[in-house]
């Protein structure tokens, strides 16, 4: 049977082409961060009207934005609300690019965070105590490499610190020292040493 010639699409043009291109830059946000921009973006709006200023994001507006933000809402947020205001904006106001990324508006955001986050709380380091009074048979489900690299590492350095440098040498050489630690007898160390795989060579 003859080959049925098949009709050639007509070539895009370049201006075809940029329409397309803006199509699927349109589509790179999902349904949820888009909403979340356009409500910073709002915010924006709202602000400028109770501040009866014009609707002009330059750095000055911003960075009073800035301001009032951080003391309304949680201080980590603040990048949010500043990238979809810029999302939105930047068709209507190019320049808010530049304010954006201008010094004041930068230092303005980072000042802010340092005052009105929450400070934060950190995990107490482990201490001998802790290793004494878990102590467990080394079984399989027990003895993880990474386990054990936590525990020598821990006491090696916690006996550096609290005893004499000889200690320090034998819990870097691979045994593990694990004091009975009582009320009545604190930081005497015992004989009970478990010998484990050295960990040393790993900061």
């Amino acid at each position: 049977m003859p080959k049925v010639a098949k009709n050639k699409a007509t070539p895009l043009s370049f201006y075809d082409r940029e329409d397309i291109n803006k199509a699927d830059l349109e589509k790179r946000l999902g349904p949820s961060s888009v909403a979340k921009y356009e409500s910073g973006a709002r915010r924006f709006v709202k602000f400028c009207a109770d501040q009866n200023i014009p609707l002009w994001p330059d750095e000055t507006a911003l960075a009073h934005f800035v301001s009032l933000l951080s003391r309304d809402l949680q201080p980590s947020t603040i990048n949010k609300y500043l990238t979809g205001k810029v999302h939105c904006l930047q068709e209507k106001f190019p320049f808010i690019v530049e304010a954006r990324l201008s010094k004041r508006d930068r230092n303005s955001v980072q000042s802010c965070q340092k005052l009105f986050s929450d400070p934060i709380k950190r995990a107490s380091p482990m201490s001998l105590a802790d290793v004494h009074q878990t102590r467990l048979p080394w079984v399989d489900a027990m003895t993880t490499f990474l386990f054990q690299a936590q525990c020598e590492t821990s006491v090696a350095r916690r006996a550096k610190n609290f005893y004499n440098s000889k200690i320090s040498l034998e819990c870097l050489s691979g045994k593990m020292l694990c004091p009975a630690i009582t009320d009545k007898n604190p930081g005497k160390l015992t004989s009970n040493i478990q010998p484990v795989p050295s960990f040393a060579h790993i900061k």
